[in-house]
């Protein structure tokens, strides 16, 4: 709208002088210059007044958006409350003799495990008052009973055990979260929120939630405990993205955003 009347007041006001110089040379009646100035007018009022109601509509925009963002900012603190005094243990899989997985370029499976588990110990340190534990925060090889014990030792709420995946194929790739069998619903809604938020964040393929018998969601009873296998690095494709930088912040950020979900549900 704004841009049409503005070319219409262009072109009018370009015939109105037009006219002047035609009623010099010519002497065009009087009655029909008087028409294209009422015409100039009323298109200059049109404009105006549309150039109100943008205005007015922006500010409505502008105080709707900010509500919006209030609501959502009080919702996101109320969330992070729910984990106040909650303890969470952070488990990077595999580390210093024990490389885990090895991928098609070379890409060590503990290396990025670590690295995810890092930035996401940064995220809830940062951003809730739960308290948080790393089974190891350098290159170094933690056993899985020491790794499980630990977690028992501190009563912990929530125990991650970050990994990522491979196979002799090559070809097979995508996002797939454990817990043990026996395990309670809340964990497996706690695997669910976590295991959505990855998947939609780095669009790897959903391979689903399943029940396996690995030690450190067996030997962790009575905890809400999740064995994460992020992608594939024996698959080339999804290896080349696990070595980037952002990647990695999106894993950290999705389990995150994964766990505050789960505690505000």
């Amino acid at each position: 709208m704004f841009r049409f009347i503005s070319c219409l007041l262009i072109v009018l006001v370009f015939f109105v002088f037009s006219m002047g110089t035609y009623n010099q040379a010519y002497a065009l009646d009087k009655e029909i210059k008087e028409e294209v100035i009422k015409t100039v007018k009323i298109a200059a009022v049109m404009y105006l007044i549309s150039r109100a109601s943008d205005l007015f509509s922006d500010s409505a925009d502008d105080k709707i958006n900010g509500d919006v963002l209030q609501e959502d900012k009080q919702a996101v603190i109320s969330s992070n409350m729910n984990l106040d005094d909650k303890v969470i243990v952070i488990d990077p899989g595999h580390g210093g003799s024990d490389p885990g997985a090895i991928g098609v370029q070379g890409l060590k499976e503990k290396d990025i495990n670590l690295d995810i588990a890092l930035r996401l110990y940064e995220l809830l340190n940062n951003k809730t008052k739960a308290e948080i534990y790393l089974t190891r925060d350098s290159d170094k090889f933690v056993s899985l009973n020491e790794r499980s014990s630990f977690a028992r030792s501190i009563n912990a709420d929530i125990y991650l055990s970050i990994h990522n995946n491979a196979d002799d194929t090559g070809w097979q790739h995508g996002t797939e979260t454990y817990a043990y069998y026996t395990t309670a619903k809340e964990t497996w809604a706690l695997a669910w929120y976590i295991h959505k938020n990855i998947v939609d964040k780095l669009g790897f393929l959903d391979r689903g939630l399943k029940a396996d018998n690995f030690h450190v969601i067996r030997e962790t009873p009575g905890i809400n405990s999740i064995l994460l296998e992020i992608g594939f690095l024996s698959n080339k494709e999804e290896e080349a993205i696990l070595m980037k930088d952002i990647t990695r912040e999106q894993a950290a950020v999705a389990i995150y955003e994964g766990i505050v979900e789960y505690f505000a549900n």
